[in-house]
């Protein structure tokens, strides 16, 4: 499949873009040094490694902030309604990232090439961040083709990739319960000098799965361009969902938290019970008053409901806080697990 992705470079400062005023300047700051700086900060002097009091000095109304996931994450939320416009299907990877079926929009803009210029100016127009846009075969090609911005000719994803380290963009696309193998088959590929995806590709399928085994398939699948996720390759089963109807403290995103937590919670239990897993969650609420939020995730543990509530929290504060932002008391919220498949497609071949 074509995707088309999005690409937001260094997302923990572009996302104080998204909540300061335009052209203020800004920075990520620890330690008492800056981490990172938004553009209007950069053109004022600020820079990478300052100390932050100096900063402060050269640009006195910098608005200088500490790492926060959960501003990063209600921030993008922006991004993804402005995406939202230009496809169906969109997918969060995680904040900064996100990708769709590429043929709906290739196909109402009049072409691939405008619908990816079509999503970057809808974005930064929204939103005023810089973004970058690319379209691909398969999950690891369309974010590669969005990190540097281009359109990869149809047929010619293998070649495009031949050059892409196996490295940490590779690995941050497995399946979370695969995650941590896939890491170990890298970096031991990469003491036997198989270091790009054309070295892996060179060694053979039969050979990479034999030594590899699961995690093997998937960097393989990966690095010829093709489609990683697991459930693709197993026999359908349906997918697995959760809700609650919220009756009182709708109009409070806190308190609708504590239903939802109880949801991930059920999620994780239900997957458990059957001896399943899924990398896709579906987050769907609705308003009483009005107005819908349906928000898709790839790569989250659904084995973990704090991290599935986290999830859930970011998308409903960005909701509440967005220009669609619901009418009246949230009033349902489901949680669904897409796709699942038996947990023993990841059970090692080998010791």
């Amino acid at each position: 499949m074509r995707r088309i992705a999005l690409w937001v470079p260094d997302w923990p400062v572009n996302s104080l873009a998204a909540a300061l005023e335009a052209g203020e300047p800004g920075a990520v700051v620890a330690l008492g040094r800056v981490e990172a700086a938004t553009a209007a900060a950069r053109s004022r002097g600020v820079r990478v490694g300052m100390r932050t009091r100096a900063a402060s000095s050269l640009c006195p109304e910098l608005v200088c902030l500490p790492r926060d996931e959960e501003r990063e994450g209600r921030a993008f939320e922006a991004v993804l309604s402005a995406f939202d416009q230009v496809a169906a299907g969109v997918e969060c990877l995680r904040p900064g990232l996100a990708w769709a079926n590429a043929t709906g929009p290739a196909r109402w803009a009049g072409g691939e090439e405008v619908a990816a210029r079509g999503l970057v100016e809808a974005v930064e127009e929204r939103v005023g961040v810089e973004c970058f846009a690319g379209i691909a075969e398969g999950p690891l090609g369309a974010v590669c083709a969005a990190r540097q911005g281009r359109i990869v000719p149809a047929g010619g994803t293998a070649r495009f990739l031949s050059a892409v380290p196996l490295g940490p963009v590779v690995a941050g696309l497995a399946p979370p319960g695969l995650r941590d193998r896939v890491e170990e088959a890298v970096a031991l590929l990469r003491r036997l000098g198989i270091r790009v995806c054309a070295d892996l590709l060179g060694m053979g399928a039969t050979a990479v799965s034999s030594r590899f085994g699961v995690a093997g398939e998937f960097l393989w699948r990966a690095a010829s361009g093709g489609e990683l996720a697991l459930a693709g390759a197993l026999r359908p089963l349906g997918d697995i969902g959760t809700g609650v109807d919220i009756d009182e403290g709708g109009e409070n995103i806190d308190a609708v938290l504590v239903p939802a937590l109880r949801c991930a919670h059920d999620l994780a239990d239900r997957l458990a019970r059957r001896g399943l897993l899924a990398d896709a969650l579906l987050v769907e609420a609705s308003a009483g008053g009005g107005g819908e939020l349906t928000r898709r995730w790839r790569g989250v543990d659904l084995m973990s409901p704090d991290e599935i509530a986290e999830r859930v929290r970011w998308n409903l504060l960005g909701w509440a806080e967005g220009a669609a932002r619901p009418e009246g008391p949230i009033r349902s919220l489901r949680l669904t697990a897409v796709e699942p498949y038996p947990a023993a497609a990841l059970t090692p071949l080998w010791g």
